[in-house]
């Protein structure tokens, strides 16, 4: 099979091939089934904060940026950021088909709300 769903095969021997097994598989491994937990965990946070960012008592504190809460926000949000953009990379380093993996929508929102995020 080729594409983005492609696998390097049961055995994967090169590094790329295992890590391509570990960004793609939570099965494949202990440290993969970790990563996942702590992916789906950055995820829930993200959004978490995106959503009290909008409220009206929280985005009076971030107009400081002295304050403790702006202080955690950002924070927070470069771990998130850092963490998206280690995974996107190295997806795209370990994928077998570049091509099908830049074609591919999910990709092109990974990479554009990471952009709009350390842009903003």
């Amino acid at each position: 099979s080729s594409g983005i769903n492609a696998e390097y095969g049961e055995n994967p021997e090169t590094l790329i091939e295992r890590l391509w097994n570990f960004f793609k598989d939570p099965k494949s491994s202990q440290a993969a089934r970790i990563w996942a937990i702590i992916d789906v965990f950055a995820i829930t946070v993200a959004v978490i904060l995106f959503i009290v960012e909008t409220m009206p008592v929280v985005k009076e504190e971030l107009k400081n940026p002295n304050k403790i809460v702006y202080t955690t926000f950002f924070v927070a949000e470069t771990i998130c950021v850092l963490f998206f953009t280690v995974e996107l990379v190295g997806r795209l380093i370990c994928c077998p088909d570049k091509v099908a993996f830049l074609k591919t929508l999910m990709n092109w929102i990974d990479f554009i709300t990471i952009i709009l995020t350390l842009f903003s």
